[in-house]
């Protein structure tokens, strides 16, 4: 009887320890996505992330995008909202996001996260990816001077049609001219008689 119990103690043990071996570690982890983007204002773009799995087993990790606030209220959405991704142990997969940022957008930029969690007990990893919108100030600022050059163009305009319309005509100045030589020319020819007159 006592060697029977130690024998079921023993196999318990040895149970036990490959209860321990086989458990699942859960490790992941993302990287390999932009610090930064410049964001050309109205223009579709992505942002990609790779995402690791260096646990023992296959992982199914819930992906998250977290766009700010202020660009969601100003119009900008992100697809996809969520996905769950599957990765076996030791391998990765890249994700990708898609944005529509509005034209003429009201903010100048946006801070966009990607969370990744583990099916297992592992923290939240992160990464954060700056949103820079390039293009829009620019585009107001050329818009800018252009309206005001055209504004100082018409105004160039109307002030040379006044002085144009302010200008003697030249055909009344040859008018002049001839009604004045023909007054002097009559004169004379008066004179030219008085003088014949005077003379008989």
């Amino acid at each position: 009887v006592l060697f029977s119990f130690t024998l079921v103690e023993e196999i318990l043990e040895n149970n036990t320890e490959v209860d321990d071996n086989n458990t699942q570690q859960y490790n992941i982890s993302l990287y390999d996505a932009p610090d930064s983007i410049d964001v050309v204002d109205g223009q579709y773009f992505t942002v990609s992330v790779r995402i690791s799995n260096h646990g023992n087993g296959d992982d199914t990790i819930l992906v998250r995008p977290d766009l700010e606030q202020s660009c969601i209220d100003s119009g900008w959405f992100v697809t996809p909202t969520m996905l769950n991704v599957t990765i076996a142990s030791n391998f990765e997969r890249q994700v990708t996001f898609s944005f529509y940022p509005p034209v003429n957008s009201t903010v100048d930029s946006c801070e966009f996260h990607i969370y990744a969690d583990s099916e297992g007990v592992f923290d939240t990893q992160f990464v954060l990816v700056q949103l820079n919108i390039i293009g829009q100030n620019s585009n107001n600022t050329t818009d800018d001077n252009n309206s005001n050059q055209s504004e100082n163009d018409g105004k160039d305009d109307e002030e040379e049609i006044n002085v144009e319309d302010t200008s003697e005509d030249p055909e009344i100045d040859n008018s002049i001219m001839i009604l004045s030589a023909g007054v002097v020319g009559l004169l004379i020819i008066l004179l030219i008689i008085t003088f014949m007159i005077r003379r008989k």
